[in-house]
């Protein structure tokens, strides 16, 4: 597992956008609405750049 910190210093440095969720270390079993709706973010940001 990666520690907190380093996560968010990589996605920082990839200039990614980043999501944080009140999860278990498994989010799509303890909160899988939220990873749903980020995976729909991201599909519809990938679409509106067709």
């Amino acid at each position: 597992m990666i520690a907190a910190e380093n996560q968010r210093f990589m996605a920082e440095r990839m200039k990614a956008r980043v999501h944080t969720v009140p999860a278990d270390h498994m989010p799509m079993i303890t909160a899988p609405a939220a990873v749903v709706g980020i995976v729909l973010e991201a599909v519809r940001e990938i679409g509106s750049r067709r």
